[in-house]
């Protein structure tokens, strides 16, 4: 047969044990600190560290990013599609074509709406367009300088 244990009664003025299964001791004896450090070590990040990971690598909203793609997507079918002989390519690049040159402002997905909620002049962008055009046509070449609208919306 197993013995009872018996409880000792902590006197005023000594330690207390707590009688759970986790045994926490109370003490007023100093921490010692070089223990203490490793467990919460110092940050030893620069200001411009720590707020590079909290900033965007783009500086645009979420709606603003979608504006973009809808503007890319556009210049891209447009000048994919340009020299299409395909049916649906070249309703692509018509549609494109359509949606560029409209003047409607009447829904927020409008041209002039997307390029003005970008910081795009509309008019500079279409002219731009209708030069890359001309150009094409008259060289025979279609060149893509899609990668060229990604430095003009970086807002």
């Amino acid at each position: 047969m197993i013995a009872p244990q018996r409880l000792n009664r902590p006197v005023q003025g000594q330690n207390r044990r707590s009688t759970s299964a986790f045994r926490h001791t109370w003490s007023s004896e100093p921490v010692d600190r070089e223990r203490a450090l490793p467990v919460f070590p110092t940050d030893i990040l620069t200001i411009d560290q720590f707020l590079a990971t909290h900033v965007r690598g783009s500086h645009l909203t979420p709606e603003k990013t979608l504006l973009l793609a809808v503007l890319r997507d556009a210049v891209s079918c447009f000048q994919e599609n340009f020299r299409a002989s395909d049916r649906r390519k070249k309703r692509s690049f018509l549609e494109a074509n359509d949606w560029i040159m409209a003047e409607d402002t009447s829904y927020v997905f409008s041209y002039v709406n997307v390029c003005n909620e970008l910081n795009v002049a509309p008019s500079y962008l279409r002219r731009g367009l209708m030069r890359w055009r001309d150009s094409t046509s008259a060289t025979g070449q279609a060149g893509c300088p899609t990668a060229e609208l990604n430095d003009t919306c970086s807002l």
